[in-house]
């Protein structure tokens, strides 16, 4: 699910270095986990248009949070889930 970075003589070669790639550590509160880890096994889940991905295809989300097992009856995990997809849609689409 995770990417690995190349090394850095093929970044290099690239023009690009390790640091390119740094990810700034970022306080997560407890209750956040199940909605960040629901969206990273939805990354692959999107529905695109002809401007790049418009929203997650909610038609694979039961899958995911059974096998993941991630059971919400209140539906706060959902909730949560359309935050970050709108955040990462305002990132995808700035310009």
């Amino acid at each position: 699910m995770y990417r690995r970075v190349p090394s850095a003589a093929h970044l290099a070669g690239l023009g690009l270095s390790p640091e390119d790639f740094a990810v700034p550590e970022l306080p997560l509160w407890q209750e956040h986990w199940p909605a960040v880890r629901l969206m990273v096994a939805m990354a692959t889940q999107w529905r695109m248009g002809p401007s790049g991905p418009v929203g997650l295809d909610y038609a694979a989300l039961d899958r995911v949070l059974r096998s993941l097992r991630l059971a919400d009856p209140d539906d706060a995990i959902f909730q949560d889930l359309q935050v970050l997809e709108s955040a990462a849609l305002d990132e995808i689409h700035a310009d």
